[in-house]
């Protein structure tokens, strides 16, 4: 089973503006509508949509939580999450017409007690096994600090489950101690880890990534953005993938779709770069709608026929 572990869910209210966004100017709203928000849940709705079994995991909040659940619902995606006390958090993803991404503005979440955190230690305990998959995607909440974070995937790892991480910063820092299977920081999350910025020849990465692997992590995916991906492996081969050209309307939850798809590929003939080459197609149909979650898969099968990957080592 692959269960994906959303730690500060989340619900996504999509603006629609008939025009491009402008400062000191009365931006009308055509429409507006809620999808699922979060991270992990949205690996969860690539999984289902791709027919995959999964179960999407995590803390929501009492109030609001229940959407959440009855959005994810109608991806068929089966959720058990820890229920507490406090409102689920809401994020507000700002897309126009002008073809230059959206804008995200989120709230911060409700604490994690101490009670709720030991039922999440206890799920992971009782219900995973070996051979399963755990995806851990975006930033924990207020109340759970590194040492929280770490315990959660080193119970993950002692049920010899394969562990995919995607968060950043010092929870980044964190993760690597336990070693994942696969770990995707963004460039941005990657350089602020690195401590160097504005790369601009993808060979310079490659030490990095070399290092990362050197610790036990055994496969680092570098994802760039609109200029595709780099992906080290265990085997220390090492690729770029370019994706295909699009129109960007809704960049929101696209690295969790990414993420999404690579865990697919895995959970289907195992082969880890086509997985990413097929992420990169569930992406990129991801970004070219206006939701915040799924994919098109008559758009997935024409951009596919568009990406190309090269050896770098």
């Amino acid at each position: 089973m692959i269960y994906t572990f959303t730690l500060n869910t989340a619900i996504d209210r999509i603006i629609y503006f008939e025009e491009e966004l402008e400062r000191k100017k009365n931006n009308k709203i055509s429409h507006y509508l809620y999808d699922v928000g979060g991270k992990a849940t949205h690996v969860s709705i690539i999984l289902s949509q791709l027919g995959i079994d999964n179960i999407a995991a995590g803390f929501i909040g009492t109030e609001k939580g229940g959407l959440l659940k009855e959005l994810l619902k109608e991806y068929n995606v089966k959720s058990e999450f820890i229920v507490q006390e406090g409102k689920t958090r809401e994020s507000f993803v700002l897309v126009d017409n002008s073809g230059k991404g959206s804008f995200m503005i989120t709230e911060k979440g409700f604490t994690v007690n101490e009670e709720s955190y030991e039922k999440i230690i206890g799920y992971i305990n009782e219900k995973l096994k070996k051979g399963d998959v755990a995806v851990f995607a975006g930033g924990p909440p207020p109340g759970i600090d590194e040492e929280k974070y770490r315990r959660l995937l080193r119970a993950a790892n002692e049920k010899d489950a394969k562990l995919f991480v995607d968060c950043s910063g010092k929870f980044l820092k964190t993760a690597i101690l336990e070693t994942p299977f696969l770990i995707k920081p963004n460039k941005d999350e990657f350089e602020e880890f690195i401590s160097k910025s504005g790369i601009s020849d993808e060979n310079e990465y490659i030490p990095y990534m070399e290092k990362l692997l050197d610790s036990g992590v055994k496969n680092v995916l570098l994802s760039l953005g609109k200029d595709g991906s780099m992906l080290a492996m265990e085997n220390r081969e090492v690729y770029r993938v370019y994706p295909p050209k699009i129109k960007e309307i809704n960049d929101t939850g696209a690295g969790d779709s990414f993420v999404g798809g690579v865990v697919a590929g895995i959970a289907g003939n195992g082969d880890l770069l086509e997985a990413v080459k097929s992420a990169t197609a569930i992406s990129a149909s991801k970004v070219a709608s206006g939701m915040s979650s799924g994919f098109n898969n008559e758009e997935v099968e024409e951009f596919l026929k568009e990406i190309k990957i090269k050896k770098l080592k």
